[in-house]
Formats: C-alpha cells, structure tokens, sequence
C-alpha cells in the first residue's frame, strides 16, 4: 500500500504506516496528515499542487481552467458525499448504494447489506454525465479510490478520501474526449466519520460531507508523473 500512495502521490514513505485493526472501520492504512497543508476547496492552491498538468501545453491548459472552475470543486465535494453516504449505508446495514448523487437505492434490487466500502482494491467511478457538469471546455471522470484514517486524533475521527480524475475535453457539442498525455491525477478529501455516524439519515451525511470537505495539499514529484 505504502508503494503505491508513494507512486501516486509522490509522498515519502515515511508519510504512511500500513497500520490494521481488526474491526472494519478501522482497517483503513493510517496516514500523517499535515495540518498546516489542509484547505478548503476554495482555498486550495490548484496551479501549485498540479505540478504534472505542467508538462505540456495542454495539460497546462486544463490548469488553467480548473483553478477557476467552481464546477470542478463542486464535483469533488459531491464525490466526497458520495463516499459518506457509502459509509452511512455500511455503518447502519443497508443495501448496497448503486445510485450516482441519488440516495435512493431499490432494496430488491440490491439485496445486500452495503459492504465494508474501499477494500480489496475497490473503487467506485463517477463520469462526467453523473457529475452533471453544464456543457464546458473541460469536464472530469473522477474515480475514489481508497480510503486511509488520520493517524493523530485531533478531536475527529478524520478519514481521507482519495480521488483519482481524469481530464476531458470538448471536441464538439456532443463529444468529449481524455487528454491522452496527462495521466490520472489524485487528491485527497476529508471525511469525518464521527459526523457520518451521527447522521440522522443518509441524505444528512451527504450533505455534511458536502458543505465540510476539505483538501490535502501534499508535495506532488513532477518526476513520478508518467
């Protein structure tokens, strides 16, 4: 795991401890976070941080647009409702969550329990048709990817959400396309679970999660991009 938060992120090893519990909420790797390197969305040093999106000129394009884009924010912070509606499922034994931005979730359906989210490799994709983007220059498929708990307890039980993106770009009216030279990029989203497990409803953890993420600002390597 160390190995590959290392490859994605740039992190030092030292960063990260591959640390188990055996209850399952707890079995997240644990992570040192910075608290000094973490921001809001809006505050989020974007241009810095997406050292990779440098390389080429359209990579530096599509900087350009998302450090002023409230839609690509907006659509990071539904993905992070997303995963704690996830975790409201599998914290009070409901089914299986299939649905994109929709609490709604059709128990015949989806007979199971909601299962222990971001285990065994699994990650959960959201294209740019589900993120409800208005037709624009650039759009984004996002991808959570793992999950990891803070390793100091600084009054919350904080989680950090990795968000895996992909850039897009607009060919025409009805066509988008990846930009082939940019690989896929992470960032790394706040979650509280003590405030997903106090949630009245799931539609309530979503909200929270919605109105409260915040973002990870960790040195990236422009070395490590390719």
């Amino acid at each position: 795991m160390t190995r590959l938060l290392t490859l994605l992120f740039g992190f030092s090893s030292a960063c990260l401890a591959s640390v188990a519990y055996a209850a399952p909420m707890n079995s997240y790797p644990k992570l040192e976070i910075d608290s000094r390197h973490v921001y809001v969305p809006d505050a989020f040093p974007y241009y810095d941080y997406f050292v990779c999106l440098k390389q080429d000129d359209a990579g530096l394009a599509a900087l350009e647009h998302v450090q002023h884009d409230p839609v690509f924010r907006q659509s990071l912070r539904k993905v992070a409702g997303e995963a704690a509606a996830r975790q409201y499922r599998y914290l009070n034994e409901l089914p299986e969550k299939r649905a994109f931005f929709s609490n709604d979730v059709v128990s015949d359906s989806f007979p199971r329990k909601e299962q222990v989210p971001f285990v065994n490799g699994e990650s959960y994709r959201y294209s740019h048709q589900y993120l409800k983007q208005a037709k624009s220059g650039y759009q984004y498929d996002l991808k959570t990817k793992g999950m990891y708990q803070e390793m100091f307890d600084r009054g919350s039980d904080r989680h950090w959400l990795m968000i895996g993106m992909t850039f897009l770009q607009r060919e025409s009216v009805w066509k988008v396309a990846p930009l082939s030279d940019i690989p896929e990029l992470v960032i790394l989203a706040s979650l509280d679970m003590k405030q997903v497990q106090a949630a009245s409803s799931e539609n309530s953890a979503y909200d929270h999660a919605l109105k409260s993420t915040e973002f990870y600002y960790f040195p990236a390597n422009p070395k490590n991009c390719y």
